[in-house]
């Protein structure tokens, strides 16, 4: 007959205990390596017109500590986006100033954006404001395809190595092309972007890789137009990436504040 361990034994109490003990480091150890991973990643992105190969737009964007820092190559500049605070500020590295918005003022611009878009006499502009695409996706290539008659989207995904990444993804990118649309008068409407990435999070993958078709309308298009995106996501930050960061820091320190109006007017004469 074989025998039962005896747990009452105080050989066997100290085995538990150390086993206990080593479980809960090892678990917690787990635990902060994926607090890690999803507090601290980054991602590179370009943006692409038709078939260059020639990017029109480069940014690094870094995650820390809760912040999200993006890097602007041309013009230099730099956004922080302070979630916990609500709030952006953008760093002109050109003329050392700096402006602050909150999150409260551009999603009130962005109101008032669509319900001037929702009234207007152009088909396509009404179709931003409040977009209904189609959405399919293919198992075996990942990609998803978001179709409408005015625009669509051919959308290359990834899983995170953490499902919080996604989350926290989501919530930079969507603020921050709310942003864009506010920093550039005359731009298109996020929101067709906006449910892009809403489809994504629910989904629980990121895009790698975006192709957007602005298709022949004869309405204020003209003719279609492609664009394309890719976003490489790294799941760890290097030296670099803290040394940047850290730059970053004593820019928000020694740069001179300015209205959000004189700030922009700079780049509205470029």
């Amino acid at each position: 007959m074989k025998m039962k361990p005896d747990c009452n034994h105080p050989r066997s109490k100290v085995l538990h205990l150390f086993v206990g003990l080593f479980a809960g480091v090892f678990i917690a150890s787990i635990l902060l390596v994926t607090a890690s991973k999803a507090d601290e990643f980054r991602v590179e992105n370009s943006v692409f017109s038709g078939n260059s190969q020639n990017p029109i737009t480069e940014s690094t964007t870094i995650f820390v500590k809760g912040l999200v820092y993006d890097f602007l190559k041309d013009p230099p500049e730099i956004t922080l986006f302070d979630a916990a605070n609500r709030r952006f500020v953008l760093l002109d590295l050109s003329r050392r100033v700096k402006t602050e918005l909150r999150t409260d003022q551009v999603a009130a611009f962005l109101g008032t954006l669509k319900t001037w878009a929702l009234n207007h006499q152009d088909s396509f502009i009404r179709f931003t404001a409040e977009p209904q695409l189609s959405v399919s996706r293919d198992e075996e290539t990942r990609e998803y395809l978001l179709e409408s008659p005015w625009l669509s989207y051919r959308v290359k995904a990834e899983h995170p190595v953490d499902p919080v990444i996604v989350t926290r993804y989501r919530e930079f990118s969507d603020w921050y092309c709310q942003l864009n649309t506010m920093l550039n008068p005359g731009s298109r409407l996020p929101f067709p972007r906006l449910l892009l990435s809403r489809v994504l999070a629910e989904n629980g993958e990121l895009p790698s890789e975006v192709h957007l078709t602005l298709k022949k309308t004869g309405g204020i298009l003209g003719r279609q137009q492609i664009f394309r995106s890719r976003h490489q996501f790294i799941y760890h930050l290097v030296q670099a990436d803290r040394d940047r960061v850290s730059q970053a820091e004593q820019f928000l320190a020694i740069f001179m504040p300015v209205t959000f109006i004189d700030y922009q007017k700079h780049f509205l004469r470029q």
